[in-house]
């Protein structure tokens, strides 16, 4: 009895997007290379210049001045810092991209935001190895 998750691989939603207009959610939105510039809140960002996150400590982040970044993968999506204090930050509105994973193909990976429920393809064996059962053999079919 009991059930194994599937290595049924995840469909890579934010493949072709363009990170200008939004952030991969798998990503916590690091990636987003755009120009909003203020938080959920309405509040207006600081040059991130002016923050401990400076671009020269961060040049992979992409820290322009004062646009929506997550220079440090923290938990989430794009943020900024609003004041000084070191509680001054807020995440910004920034979308993100491919989250109804529109290109995806069901027969080759699941999509995150489903669960995988929209996965159609053939993986029939566990990620531990183990040799999948027929839906029609177990109790829950229907």
């Amino acid at each position: 009895g009991g059930f194994e998750y599937c290595d049924v691989p995840l469909c890579n939603a934010c493949k072709n997007s363009n990170f200008e207009k939004c952030g991969c959610r798998d990503g916590n939105q690091a990636d987003y290379r755009g120009s909003i510039h203020t938080t959920a809140g309405g509040k207006e960002c600081l040059n991130w210049k002016d923050t401990i996150f400076t671009p020269e400590l961060f040049p992979w982040a992409g820290l322009d001045e004062n646009y929506c970044r997550n220079p440090v993968n923290r938990d989430g999506q794009a943020w900024c810092y609003f004041g000084q204090g070191v509680d001054d930050w807020d995440y910004c509105d920034v979308p993100f991209c491919g989250d109804e994973c529109d290109k995806a193909d069901p027969d080759s990976c699941g999509c995150r935001n489903s669960k995988q429920q929209d996965y159609r393809g053939t993986t029939s064996t566990t990620a531990t190895g183990k040799e999948c059962v027929r839906w029609e053999d177990t109790p829950h079919y229907t």
